[in-house]
């Protein structure tokens, strides 16, 4: 698959100069001491890049000329669903493969540094949770994908969303796409024909899913959804306490 700086071209990468140019100042920057957040804003009108998209760059080694194979494999016939490859199959480094964008000793430092900030803000990191959901759901108006959050954490409004990466990093003017309520995500996936065949979600726009199934006949299933009001979504706990509180202002008036 194509990459900011590089074309596909019969099954081969070729350099695009213009992007090029954005790579290497990319990596400069990063060298610099610029954080990922910092990237992403002074990017992302030139090359529309996010920080999910910073991170993968930095770390790609087809933009020092090589190419490892066999990152992702298809779990079954069935599903089709690409899985990460942790070790369950080898993989395999053909150096040169095409033409560099950035010198290995470049590439090679920039590891160097992310390992360096990963080892101060991430002493301890734990292996990334992975949900049924994972991987499939893609922003329809910036391209970003979406991943799980806990909305309002901590407070009696929180609830698990999912949320474009754009959104969560950038802010609404970058891409002012909704987040969606993971119940209302899993019943419309049910809605639309389950998970079976399913390979991609994209969160066309604000109240708008398209699920993308393949098989012996590929189709697209469009729905609808609508975010319930707050009250809606109160549990009986929730409206209780709001009982009760509106009761003891009450009486304080009253005094």
């Amino acid at each position: 698959m194509a990459m900011l700086g590089y074309r596909l071209e019969r099954g081969r990468l070729v350099v695009v100069p213009e992007e090029a140019e954005v790579v290497k100042a990319i990596f400069a920057d990063y060298l610099s001491g610029m954080g990922i957040t910092a990237l992403a804003k002074k990017y992302r009108e030139a090359a529309g890049i996010t920080c999910t998209g910073i991170r993968g760059l930095l770390c790609n080694e087809k933009v020092a000329g090589d190419m490892l194979l066999q990152k992702s494999f298809v779990s079954d016939h069935l599903s089709k669903k690409k899985i990460v490859n942790t070790g369950q199959l080898p993989q395999y480094l053909v150096r040169d493969s095409h033409e560099a964008i950035i010198d290995r000793a470049t590439f090679e430092a920039v590891q160097a540094e992310i390992a360096r900030r990963r080892a101060i803000h991430q002493p301890n990191p734990q292996p990334p949770k992975t949900y049924p959901l994972t991987g499939l759901v893609k922003c329809g108006m910036c391209g970003a994908g979406y991943r799980r959050k806990h909305a309002a954490a901590r407070t009696k409004y929180e609830k698990i969303v999912w949320i474009c990466d754009t959104f969560n990093e950038l802010g609404k003017d970058a891409c002012n796409n909704r987040q969606i309520p993971e119940t209302i995500l899993l019943s419309k996936t049910e809605e639309a024909g389950g998970f079976e065949g399913l390979r991609q979600i994209t969160a066309v726009g604000p109240g708008v899913l398209s699920f993308l199934y393949k098989g012996k006949e590929d189709r697209t299933v469009e729905l609808t959804w609508q975010n319930p009001s707050r009250r809606e979504s109160w549990t009986p706990e929730m409206r209780e306490a709001a009982r009760q509180k509106s009761l003891q202002q009450h009486v304080y008036l009253l005094n």
